[in-house]
Protein backbone atom coordinates (compact mmCIF):
# COMPACT_ATOMS: atom_id res chain seq x y z
CA UNK A 1 0.00 0.00 0.00
CA UNK A 2 0.75 3.17 -0.66
CA UNK A 3 0.96 5.99 2.52
CA UNK A 4 1.93 9.45 1.72
CA UNK A 5 2.21 11.56 4.34
CA UNK A 6 3.85 15.33 4.85
CA UNK A 7 5.92 15.76 8.14
CA UNK A 8 3.93 19.06 8.88
CA UNK A 9 0.78 17.62 7.99
CA UNK A 10 1.40 14.57 10.01
CA UNK A 11 2.19 16.22 13.12
CA UNK A 12 -1.11 18.66 12.86
CA UNK A 13 -3.02 15.45 12.67
CA UNK A 14 -1.00 13.55 15.25
CA UNK A 15 -1.30 16.99 17.77
CA UNK A 16 -4.90 16.08 17.01
CA UNK A 17 -5.04 12.52 17.82
CA UNK A 18 -6.56 11.55 14.68
CA UNK A 19 -4.97 8.62 12.95
CA UNK A 20 -4.06 8.61 9.16
CA UNK A 21 -5.08 5.13 7.08
CA UNK A 22 -2.96 3.98 4.46
CA UNK A 23 -3.77 5.02 1.06
CA UNK A 24 -6.48 1.94 -0.32
CA UNK A 25 -4.51 2.92 -3.73
CA UNK A 26 -1.84 0.17 -3.68
CA UNK A 27 -0.80 -2.44 -6.57
CA UNK A 28 -3.19 -4.66 -5.71
CA UNK A 29 -6.14 -2.49 -5.93
CA UNK A 30 -8.63 -3.31 -9.34
CA UNK A 31 -8.32 -0.73 -12.39
CA UNK A 32 -8.60 -0.24 -15.71
CA UNK A 33 -6.61 1.16 -18.38
CA UNK A 34 -7.81 3.23 -20.75
CA UNK A 35 -6.68 6.34 -23.70
CA UNK A 36 -8.28 9.36 -22.38
CA UNK A 37 -8.80 12.60 -24.47
CA UNK A 38 -8.28 15.43 -22.57
CA UNK A 39 -10.99 18.41 -23.83
CA UNK A 40 -9.72 21.79 -24.63
CA UNK A 41 -11.12 24.89 -23.05
CA UNK A 42 -12.80 25.70 -26.43
CA UNK A 43 -14.75 22.90 -26.29
CA UNK A 44 -16.30 23.31 -22.98
CA UNK A 45 -13.24 21.43 -20.89
CA UNK A 46 -10.52 22.09 -17.87
CA UNK A 47 -8.73 25.71 -18.05
CA UNK A 48 -5.41 23.76 -16.73
CA UNK A 49 -3.79 20.40 -17.37
CA UNK A 50 -3.89 17.50 -15.23
CA UNK A 51 -1.00 17.46 -12.92
CA UNK A 52 1.15 14.85 -12.58
CA UNK A 53 2.07 15.64 -8.88
CA UNK A 54 -0.45 13.48 -7.38
CA UNK A 55 -3.74 11.62 -8.53
CA UNK A 56 -6.62 13.56 -10.00
CA UNK A 57 -9.79 12.31 -8.43
CA UNK A 58 -13.56 13.17 -10.37
CA UNK A 59 -16.28 11.23 -11.53
CA UNK A 60 -16.45 9.01 -14.68
CA UNK A 61 -19.96 8.75 -16.64
CA UNK A 62 -20.86 5.58 -19.07
CA UNK A 63 -23.60 6.47 -21.31
CA UNK A 64 -23.68 2.89 -23.06
CA UNK A 65 -23.40 1.27 -20.01
CA UNK A 66 -27.59 0.51 -18.92
CA UNK A 67 -26.19 -1.10 -16.08
CA UNK A 68 -24.04 2.26 -15.19
CA UNK A 69 -25.78 4.79 -16.99
CA UNK A 70 -28.06 6.38 -14.66
CA UNK A 71 -24.78 8.19 -12.83
CA UNK A 72 -21.55 8.64 -12.65
CA UNK A 73 -19.09 6.66 -10.74
CA UNK A 74 -15.77 8.38 -8.28
CA UNK A 75 -12.64 7.51 -9.71
CA UNK A 76 -8.97 8.50 -9.10
CA UNK A 77 -7.22 8.99 -12.14
CA UNK A 78 -3.50 7.83 -11.34
CA UNK A 79 -1.76 10.23 -12.70
CA UNK A 80 1.18 10.21 -10.67
CA UNK A 81 2.03 7.21 -12.40
CA UNK A 82 2.58 8.86 -15.64
CA UNK A 83 5.15 11.28 -14.34
CA UNK A 84 3.94 13.92 -16.96
CA UNK A 85 0.97 16.14 -17.12
CA UNK A 86 -2.13 15.70 -19.33
CA UNK A 87 -2.51 19.04 -21.74
CA UNK A 88 -5.60 20.39 -23.24
CA UNK A 89 -6.11 18.43 -26.40
CA UNK A 90 -4.10 16.01 -25.25
CA UNK A 91 -4.42 12.12 -26.00
CA UNK A 92 -2.51 9.84 -23.36
CA UNK A 93 -3.15 6.32 -24.39
CA UNK A 94 -2.51 3.96 -20.90
CA UNK A 95 -3.42 5.73 -18.19
CA UNK A 96 -4.51 3.50 -14.64
CA UNK A 97 -7.83 4.46 -13.38
CA UNK A 98 -9.09 3.15 -10.07
CA UNK A 99 -12.45 3.20 -9.19
CA UNK A 100 -14.04 4.27 -5.24
CA UNK A 101 -16.71 1.37 -6.18
CA UNK A 102 -14.71 -0.79 -8.17
CA UNK A 103 -17.42 -3.96 -7.26
CA UNK A 104 -20.41 -1.96 -8.79
CA UNK A 105 -18.34 -0.37 -11.84
CA UNK A 106 -15.77 -3.63 -13.05
CA UNK A 107 -18.56 -6.16 -13.63
CA UNK A 108 -19.79 -4.04 -16.33
CA UNK A 109 -17.37 -2.58 -18.37
CA UNK A 110 -15.34 -4.32 -21.14
CA UNK A 111 -11.90 -3.48 -23.19
CA UNK A 112 -13.54 -0.82 -25.89
CA UNK A 113 -16.49 0.96 -23.09
CA UNK A 114 -16.61 4.16 -23.65
CA UNK A 115 -16.73 7.16 -20.99
CA UNK A 116 -16.60 10.92 -19.88
CA UNK A 117 -15.13 12.30 -17.04
CA UNK A 118 -16.59 14.88 -15.39
CA UNK A 119 -16.07 18.86 -13.32
CA UNK A 120 -19.11 20.30 -13.29
CA UNK A 121 -19.18 20.04 -17.08
CA UNK A 122 -17.74 17.48 -19.87
CA UNK A 123 -13.98 17.45 -19.42
CA UNK A 124 -12.41 14.28 -21.32
CA UNK A 125 -13.39 11.51 -22.96
CA UNK A 126 -11.55 8.15 -23.25
CA UNK A 127 -12.17 4.24 -24.01
CA UNK A 128 -10.77 1.08 -21.92
CA UNK A 129 -8.44 -0.49 -23.25
CA UNK A 130 -8.12 -2.78 -20.28
CA UNK A 131 -9.85 -4.38 -16.93
CA UNK A 132 -7.15 -5.86 -14.23
CA UNK A 133 -9.96 -6.39 -11.61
Amino acid sequence: MILLLIPAIDSWFEARNIKLLPCPLGEDMKTVHASLTLLTTAEGGRHLPIMSVRDFSCPVFFEDVPALAKHGYDCRLLAGRLRSEIYLGETVQDIQIAFLSPDDVLPHIRSGTRFYLWEGRRIGVGEVTSVNG
